[in-house]
C-alpha cells in the first residue's frame, strides 16, 4: 500500500496539447516568417500560418500558455489577429 502512495506521489504533470486555428493579418512571406517565428516560445510544439487563407494554426501546451498568450505574442510582432490589435508604433 506505502508503495503504490509513493509512485502516485512521484507522477510528473503531463503536458495538455491543445490547438488553435485563428486568423492573423498578413500579406507576404516576410510576414509569415515574423509571425510565425514570434510564436517560437516554451510551450509551442508548432506554428504555421498560411498566407493565402490568413490562417494560423499553432499546436501548443496549455499548461504553460493559453490562446490568449498567442494572440499577444502576434500581436508584439506587429501583426493584428482577431483577438488582439498590434501596436501602430
Amino acid at each position: 500500500m506505502l508503495t503504490t502512495l509513493m509512485l502516485f506521489s512521484c507522477e510528473k504533470k503531463t503536458a495538455s496539447n491543445a490547438n488553435a486555428s485563428f486568423k492573423v493579418y498578413g500579406n507576404c512571406e516576410m510576414c509569415k516568417k515574423t509571425i510565425e517565428t514570434s510564436l517560437e516560445v516554451e510551450g509551442i510544439a508548432s506554428a504555421n500560418w498560411d498566407q493565402n487563407t490568413k490562417i494560423m494554426s499553432v499546436a501548443y501546451d496549455s499548461t504553460k500558455i493559453n490562446e490568449e498568450k498567442l494572440h499577444k505574442l502576434i500581436a508584439g510582432s506587429g501583426y493584428d489577429t482577431e483577438k488582439e490589435t498590434a501596436s501602430t508604433d
